[in-house]
């Protein structure tokens, strides 16, 4: 069966790609909390999206790294919220995009 993408729910979509890109961040900021913690890292702590974040000091590094997935998410969100509507604006002229589909048995 084939099938054709014409429109994504723009709004749907941005908050769920943008929580699991905001879970995937807070595993990554506890790993480092907990590296700071037992190490005491001796680097900068940077936050490379669509703006830059860096900071040196302990206090900014425990900051950065809780502030970390709340950031990811916003720009996240951001990002995908502009790439679904472009998406839907050029799906209009370009047809979207065009798959194929099959039923399965539940029993396989």
């Amino acid at each position: 069966m084939k099938l054709e993408l014409t429109r994504i729910e723009v709004k749907q979509t941005a908050k769920a790609l943008a929580t699991v890109a905001a879970i995937l961040s807070a595993f990554i900021s506890v790993l480092g909390l907990i590296a700071l913690a037992l190490v005491g890292i001796e680097t900068s702590i940077s936050f490379d999206y669509v703006i830059s974040i860096t900071v040196s000091g302990t206090a900014g590094k425990i900051i950065l790294l809780l502030a970390y997935p709340l950031l990811t998410f916003i720009f996240a969100y951001l990002t995908v919220a502009v790439f679904g509507s472009l998406y839907n604006y050029t799906a209009q002229y370009t047809g979207g995009i065009k798959f194929q589909s099959e039923r399965m048995d539940e029993s396989a």
